[in-house]
């Protein structure tokens, strides 16, 4: 059974990871690089905005081992905090000025991500109940199907916001009829019920995590923003694709250390530091073996593969390729701690990570790309990551050097 779930967590994270690079290489290929940029960065404000309609409730509720919140808690502030993401895109896309159709793709890119927010919640209950086999069928049903039938369309018809506006439609109907069927079937009927004390509970808990999350996505898509604000939607869209492995790193990291996570909280309630630090180390030296890989497999094979897949020369830009791959093992790294400082209920002090990292790269990462062109978006991004780094470990371990003395 362990295996099963392990195997279907897998596939999960793999979906996940390559779904985002498959898209934009349709979009390349039946398209125009210039349409590649507005997509990628499209996507990865869609990203970002995620964080707003998840909250990063995920991990709180996956540890939330003496559940102090009933699934329709979970559940009904989940409702809530979607509608919450789609005001905050229309915002954001009205306050950047685009286009008419930049808008657009990028509101329907808002609404497919907003579909992985809410399924979310019930990916969280699963892996609650030990169940990440059903949290992997989840992300797998739900992305394989929609990413097929967007690249059906786009093929076909050669426009970008109707093949996205349909598989936004497939994502939403696969994610209620699975979700629905699996949770009525093994566990309960659930309902959306309106109980402020536990909306404001869950948000006071979770909260600090959203906006953590929020900024640490900013921080790590501020290049790419740097990049279109200066160098146009082509450069923008070299950019993404030579960014597009770094994420592969964070998540073939996540889908091992993830099923971790209800193990490591248990350790650490019951005062199993020697446990809780085991679980800790396997996944931070799992990190490094999947960032030595990349690094291999990039320098040796990753600008002709990626060439000959996106159709692009991208020759000159091996060096650029392998410091983006550091700065996504350094996110790899990030990510776990973060994760990790949730576990011991620290989310409130991991705000100063973000927060130092967020005013680095606002000052530093505009002034790096008019400089340096695209090497100064690399420079940005491995310096951000490696601030937020520090900064988490020095609070994880001051918590655990003081728990163990008491």
């Amino acid at each position: 059974m362990k295996k099963k779930m392990f195997i279907w967590n897998m596939f999960g994270s793999l979906c996940n990871a390559f779904s985002s690079m498959l898209l934009l290489i349709v979009v390349n290929r039946a398209t125009t690089p210039y349409n590649g940029g507005i997509f990628s960065l499209g996507f990865a404000t869609a990203q970002m905005m995620t964080t707003l309609g998840t909250l990063e409730v995920r991990n709180y509720q996956a540890t939330d081992v003496k559940e102090e919140f009933s699934f329709n808690d979970y559940y009904s502030f989940r409702i809530s905090t979607c509608a919450f993401m789609l005001f905050c895109s229309i915002c954001y896309v009205f306050a950047n000025g685009y286009t008419a159709e930049k808008m657009i793709i990028t509101i329907l890119l808002c609404l497919y991500k907003m579909v992985e927010a809410f399924s979310d919640v019930f990916e969280g209950l699963y892996q609650q109940k030990n169940r990440i086999d059903l949290s992997g069928k989840a992300a797998v049903y739900r992305i394989v199907i929609a990413t097929s039938i967007f690249v059906v369309v786009i093929v076909l018809t050669k426009n970008l916001v109707l093949s996205t506006l349909i598989m936004f439609i497939s994502a939403l109907t696969v994610a209620a009829v699975y979700n629905k069927y699996t949770t009525e079937k093994n566990w309960f009927k659930f309902k959306m019920t309106f109980e402020p004390s536990k909306w404001k509970g869950l948000g006071i808990q979770c909260i600090p995590l959203a906006i953590g999350a929020f900024l640490a996505l900013y921080v790590g898509n501020a290049p790419k923003y740097a990049v279109d604000a200066y160098l146009g939607p082509e450069t923008q869209n070299v950019f993404s694709i030579i960014f597009m492995p770094a994420f592969v790193i964070n998540l073939f990291s996540l889908f091992v250390f993830r099923p971790m996570l209800t193990s490591m909280a248990i350790s650490w309630n019951e005062k199993k530091i020697y446990s809780f630090l085991k679980i800790l180390g396997k996944a931070l030296v799992w990190a490094l073996v999947v960032l030595a890989l990349g690094l291999g497999a990039a320098y040796l094979l990753g600008i002709p593969i990626l060439s000959v897949i996106y159709g692009i020369d991208l020759t000159p830009y091996k060096l650029h390729l392998m410091l983006i791959m550091l700065g996504g093992g350094a996110n790899a790294i990030v990510t776990i701690l973060r994760f990790t400082l949730t576990v011991v209920r620290k989310q409130l002090m991991s705000m100063w990570g973000y927060v130092i990292a967020f005013v680095v790269t606002i000052i530093f990462c505009p002034m790096l790309v008019k400089k340096y062109s695209l090497m100064g978006a690399c420079y940005s991004y491995i310096v951000s990551m490696t601030i937020m780094g520090l900064v988490f470990l020095i609070i994880l371990a001051t918590t655990i050097m003081r728990v163990r003395k008491d």
